[in-house]
């Protein structure tokens, strides 16, 4: 790939440990992608990862990324 995809949206399965996706995060921010949502549905929590360890979380409202403008209603990601 060229061009980096502006966003990658990864979900914690549980098979998977934490270092295991912190590593997969901290590879696709250092390959170019502005901007991480990891999705883990076993606590319903949605944490955006930028450059610079900018970190957002939510557990319900409307989460939106500063980078791309995407917004999301956790609340029905869940639902």
């Amino acid at each position: 790939m060229i061009v980096p995809p502006t966003i990658a949206v990864e979900i914690f399965s549980p098979s998977q440990t934490l270092e295991e996706m912190t590593t997969k995060v901290d590879k696709l921010l250092a390959a170019g992608v502005p901007t991480v949502w990891l999705v883990i549905p076993s606590v319903q929590v949605i944490t955006i990862y930028q450059k610079g360890n900018h970190l957002m979380s939510a557990t319900s409202g409307i989460l939106t990324d500063p980078v791309t403008g995407i917004s999301v209603n956790v609340d029905e990601v869940f639902a």
